[in-house]
């Protein structure tokens, strides 16, 4: 009877076409029944973590204050108003609930940007901050999705799973923090999905923009190099950026000057932080601790960098060398190799990054599946093995706040796809 059953049970199994698309999913044998018993192995253990996970956001939800980093920008503009120094210290902590202690280390022209909305009571500024926040969130996952196709029911799950994965952990706290990081890293991917030859200067007029209100968003000039195919009018285009940028911090020292002192002193404690955030400077530290030495903290920010700008060259060489014609491949694999150069990465700033994460496993399941490339059965296998190793990262380690997650995945999925590549048939 229970044999009967259990035969019966496989065959409902094997006539629905989402459980043959998760099978082949995650076949790593021959055997169709062991294929079966991984997949539904793995769809069982998802579901216990997504639900343990979800548990963990609830507590977090209820033990921090929404919008924690929107309270500074609220108490600098209003401190400004009042004709007072926002980058003091001691003043600042008087206008933040529990004299938090933080540090406004933005630029001045962000104390502007905010400076009409901090007229506002601080609820209602949270509250269309946050309604902002979700309107941007919407449009570009609409925006992504309109260029990258979920054929199936199973890769729509395996999309939406990956998202929650990501989501209850570093997204939905750079959500949470309320920080212009979150708003401009979305701004960011949907000019990218929409970047081509012709809109490239109202491109770099954003990029113009977001440096004013942090200057490491000077990094995504680096996108344009992979959407030119004259390496040498992607550095013009950068540098004359780049010296609008300093032109435009030059002109707020003139005008400002006490203010834009006080911007750079904030700086210093920043960079003197023992918040490092993630990426390669943090990864560097952890190194150093576990081998038992120590190097100053302005070393290793040099290291970083030189990290970051090799990453960086190394993966522009790579593209130019094996995507000569400007594909859907560009839109997806950009945001990663921005992110990788990113010497410390902050969850808000890595949000642009996700949904490639998410797609790039789907992508190479659809590649394979087509049989869009020659491999032998053994490259199939490596390159399946490595396809789960990113799902099984995502799912059950991704959303952990360890410095090597937020750039380990990433290089991997790079990777990954460039060995498709070069198996696909000419």
């Amino acid at each position: 009877m229970s044999h009967s059953l259990f035969k019966r049970i496989k065959e409902l199994i094997t006539c629905s076409k989402f459980i043959k698309d998760g099978v082949f999913f995650f076949s790593f044998t021959e055997n169709f029944n062991r294929n079966l018993y991984i997949f539904l192995l793995i769809l069982s253990s998802v579901f216990f973590f997504l639900f343990q996970d979800a548990r963990n956001l609830a507590n977090f939800f209820y033990s921090h204050t929404l919008n924690w980093d929107s309270y500074v920008y609220y108490c600098g503009s209003n401190i400004l108003i009042q004709g007072l120094d926002p980058y003091n210290h001691t003043i600042l902590r008087e206008c933040l609930p529990g004299s938090w202690n933080f540090f406004y280390n933005m630029p001045p022209s962000l104390l502007y940007v905010y400076y009409l909305p901090s007229k506002l009571s601080i609820e209602s500024y949270i509250l269309s901050i946050t309604l902002v926040n979700i309107t941007l969130l919407i449009f570009t996952l609409k925006e992504f999705l309109k260029k990258f196709k979920l054929s199936s029911s199973f890769n729509k799950f395996v999309f939406i799973i990956l998202s929650l994965t990501i989501w209850d952990g570093s997204a939905f706290i750079a959500f949470y923090t309320g920080n212009v990081g979150f708003t401009i890293s979305l701004i960011y991917l949907y000019f990218l999905l929409n970047l081509n030859k012709s809109n490239q200067n109202k491109f770099l007029l954003f990029i113009f923009i977001s440096t004013l209100i942090k200057p490491i968003y000077v990094l995504y000039l680096g996108t344009i190099f992979f959407f030119n195919k004259s390496i040498s009018e992607s550095i013009k285009k950068s540098l004359a950026t780049l010296m609008l940028i300093i032109l435009a911090y030059v002109v707020q020292f003139i005008l400002i000057k006490d203010t834009t002192i006080g911007f750079f002193e904030n700086l210093k404690s920043l960079s003197d932080s023992s918040d490092v955030g993630f990426g390669f400077l943090a990864t560097i530290i952890s190194i150093e601790e576990v081998l038992g030495i120590e190097i100053t903290k302005k070393t290793n920010l040099i290291i970083s960098m030189v990290l970051s700008a090799g990453t960086f060259f190394l993966c522009l060489f790579f593209f130019r060398r094996y995507f000569k014609e400007l594909s859907n491949y560009s839109y997806l694999l950009v945001p990663v190799i921005i992110l990788i150069c990113f010497p410390r990465i902050k969850v808000y700033d890595a949000i642009f990054a996700l949904p490639s994460i998410c797609y790039i496993p789907i992508l190479i399941n659809d590649m394979i599946q087509k049989k869009k490339f020659n491999m032998k059965k053994t490259n199939i296998f490596t390159t399946k093995i490595i396809m789960f190793f990113c799902i099984i990262y995502n799912v059950f380690i991704y959303s952990s706040w360890e410095a090597v997650h937020f750039f380990v995945l990433p290089i991997i999925a790079i990777l990954v796809i460039f060995q498709t590549k070069l198996n696909e048939e000419v």
